[in-house]
């Protein structure tokens, strides 16, 4: 390895270590000003949206391994997780990624079962819609389009990169948002449907558009933030929300240029319909009896001594 590269590897390595550095002292500095949920929610949206965009380059003559590990941006979805942890010590909050199931809540357990056969079905039938000439092609009969995946660790990571980095932030906004509107009309369904419109409004951003399509996208967008916020406040574990969307996002890079044609019984719209009626039949199901009492009790237990409010 000549002094060039090792010189080159060196600089994004310590441009890393510094990125993380760097915030610790501005974090405990600075954010203990911020005083109001709304100003704090306002910062967490720029600061995720600023980071988010942010253009970064890397040179091409990096050994492979280190290459991807810096082209997919999976370190940066750690150093977000990082930033998330700095950003609510500073402002004193008791925050959890996760909370323990109940002992002796065996429903619970069984619910949790049902919902990861729901996220390994969907995350299959999400991807594989497009490619179904009929519909049991398009609902379960996938034996073309899973011999055509084919793996790479580059897919991986950046499947890990888009899951960790839109369901911390995910979490980061439902930390403010539920003690906010705990005693308000609305005071789950309210932060995350407010969640679930930043979610499908980001994901706006990947056309620039205004159409049929880019709206229905949109549409289609908001309802998987209604369920991947309702799973998460069901479950109390975040990394089960990190999970089912790196799955979701790993199907599709794996597919390839499949994923983007159109060869089967429905059209482009009438994909994002369907899939927005079925994710929307589930958050309906998730939303009601049983398993909201156990959401209820969920959100309590994570905005439990919050000083958020």
């Amino acid at each position: 390895m000549n002094g060039f590269l090792k010189l080159g590897i060196l600089s994004e390595l310590v441009f890393i270590l510094s990125l993380f550095l760097i915030n610790i002292p501005l974090f405990k500095l600075e954010l203990d000003t911020l005083e109001t949920p709304v100003i704090r929610f306002l910062f967490i949206f720029v600061f995720y949206t600023a980071a988010r965009y942010s253009p970064l380059y890397y040179p091409t003559y990096l050994p492979k391994i280190l290459n991807q590990f810096l082209d997919t941006y999976f370190w940066f979805s750690i150093f977000m997780l990082f930033s998330w942890v700095l950003i609510f010590n500073a402002w004193s909050n008791t925050w959890k990624f996760n909370i323990k199931v109940l002992p002796n809540n065996n429903y619970q357990i069984w619910a949790v079962i049902i919902f990861v056969l729901y996220m390994i079905w969907f995350s299959f039938f999400d991807q594989f819609i497009n490619l179904g000439t009929s519909w049991s092609e398009i609902f379960w009969s996938w034996s073309y389009p899973i011999s055509q995946l084919h793996f790479s660790w580059y897919n991986l990571l950046y499947a890990l990169f888009t899951g960790i980095l839109e369901e911390s932030f995910r979490w980061a906004n439902l930390q403010l948002l539920l003690p906010y509107f705990k005693n308000k009309f609305l005071p789950i369904l309210d932060p995350i449907l407010i969640s679930a419109f930043f979610f499908g409004i980001y994901h706006y951003t990947l056309s620039y558009t205004l159409n049929l399509n880019s709206i229905l996208y949109v549409i289609d967008a908001f309802v998987m933030g209604l369920v991947l916020a309702g799973i998460y406040l069901y479950t109390g574990k975040l990394y089960i929300t990190i999970l089912f969307h790196t799955v979701i996002d790993l199907v599709g890079f794996n597919l390839g240029s499949l994923v983007n044609y159109n060869l089967g019984l429905l059209d482009y719209p009438q994909q994002l319909v369907l899939i927005s009626l079925i994710n929307m039949i589930f958050f309906i199901f998730l939303f009601t009896g049983k398993r909201k009492k156990v959401m209820v009790n969920n959100v309590s237990r994570l905005i439990k001594k919050s000083n958020l409010t």
